[in-house]
């Protein structure tokens, strides 16, 4: 909390854009969610309508289903007027039949009455991916149990372990992950990857963990 205080603060004193990237915030397994960002903005700077340097995007593809790319913004008059005419001429504007579905499903309440099945559903799984990883990986990986999300963040205990070149013997083996080169812009961590735990049933979740699990040591013994 107190981050995400200082960094609202940091972007009100200096005038920078704050973009608040967060489709996932409804996700949340363990405790009470943090306020957004725009929130605390809001506060620090309260009027109608909004005009802090926040930019918060979010999505129903997380809530609802993967392929209803439905998403928003909310910002101050000045950026969402910018952002409407990039958005006309990147696509004009997005799918109305989508628009009026994800309306449907705003309005009648659906997401408030699917999410405690998805939460529960998701945080069965978060719990069988970590047992999994504790399971067949803990010699090799350090990782926290995550409060909300999708993923798993898991990190080479060996500063010489590269995901990215482990990457083609995992795929080997039917696993994927995303390595952690791709969240750093100058792709220099390559110790971490990111595990997805939402798709898959809990036995699957292990069997994929005990291949990782082999393909790394295969891995190890060939470098």
């Amino acid at each position: 909390m107190e981050t995400r205080r200082a960094l609202v603060a940091a972007a009100h004193d200096t005038g920078t854009w704050l973009v608040e990237d967060d489709p996932y915030g409804t996700l949340q397994y363990d405790g009470a969610p943090l306020p957004r960002l725009i929130e605390l903005s809001a506060q620090a700077a309260p009027g109608k309508p909004y005009a802090g340097p926040v930019v918060s995007m979010g999505t129903l593809s997380k809530e609802i289903a993967p392929g209803l790319r439905i998403g928003w913004i909310v910002a101050a008059p000045a950026m969402i007027e910018a952002l409407t005419l990039a958005k006309q001429g990147s696509d004009l504007c997005t799918s109305g039949l989508t628009q009026r579905i994800a309306l449907a499903a705003i309005e009648t309440g659906l997401i408030e009455a699917i999410r405690p099945s998805v939460i529960a559903l998701y945080r069965a799984r978060r719990d069988a991916l970590c047992a999994a990883l504790d399971a067949h990986l803990s010699a090799w990986f350090d990782w926290e149990v995550p409060v909300g999300g999708m993923f798993v963040w898991a990190t080479a205990r060996d500063l010489t372990l590269d995901t990215d070149a482990l990457l083609p013997h995992a795929l080997a083996a039917g696993i994927c992950y995303a390595p952690s080169s791709v969240f750093d812009a100058a792709g220099a961590n390559r110790r971490g990857m990111r595990i997805n735990f939402t798709l898959n049933k809990p036995e699957r979740l292990d069997e994929g963990m005990r291949r990782l699990a082999v393909a790394v040591a295969a891995f190890r013994r060939a470098a």
